[in-house]
């Protein structure tokens, strides 16, 4: 009769080394997934964004004026952007025109915006909202706009920055616009999207 054997300690440390191995591998591959996932969101919501400010140039070109339209002011409709005074986009800014304000608020967590996060003070509308366009499911960037010039020097550039692993260092996601003249007349015109270290 043959006696029953067990693993011995050289056998369950192979195992260990292996398992330890194949995790080493897993993790890090998991987690570039789960960033490439969020970093998705962003390309979208640009994507949607630069769609929305076109269209509003189109619509507004149809019907246009020499006056300008300013955010928080009535005029006559003029073909360009939303116009605002925030300055340009910058990685981790705050304030006006930037959703959520503080980058804080989505460093290695998700915020859940609020209706008002776009459309700002009643009287005083952000450019958002002249688009228009909101976001009220949770997000991982800080979404900003800065529009400026008049007619044919109209422009826009949107942005979308992030730190989702919370180590400091920003991902982002760029999108400028501005208007082109050709014998055919004006058209609003994308530029590709700029990306820079997007896996952080």
């Amino acid at each position: 009769m043959r006696s029953k054997r067990g693993f011995t300690l050289v056998e369950l440390m192979i195992v260990v080394v292996i398992l330890g191995v194949l995790a080493a591998i897993a993790i890090p591959l998991y987690m570039k997934f789960v960033g490439a996932s969020k970093a998705g969101e962003a390309r979208v919501n640009l994507g949607k964004i630069a769609s929305l400010l076109e269209r509003y140039y189109v619509v507004r070109s149809s019907d246009s004026t020499s006056s300008t339209v300013a955010v928080g002011i009535s005029s006559a409709m003029v073909a360009q952007f939303p116009q605002n005074n925030a300055m340009e986009c910058i990685t981790g800014g705050t304030g006006q025109q930037r959703v959520p304000n503080d980058m804080a608020l989505v460093r290695q967590k998700h915020y859940t915006p609020a209706e008002s996060d776009w459309m700002g003070p009643a009287g005083a509308p952000y450019a958002w909202s002249m688009i228009p366009f909101t976001i009220t499911q949770p997000i991982s960037y800080q979404y900003c706009y800065h529009g400026d010039g008049t007619g044919t020097d109209s422009r826009f550039f949107v942005g979308a920055f992030g730190d989702v692993d919370g180590d400091g260092a920003f991902s982002s996601f760029r999108r400028a616009g501005r208007v082109l003249c050709a014998s055919g007349g004006c058209a609003p015109t994308l530029g590709n999207m700029i990306v820079e270290n997007e896996a952080e």
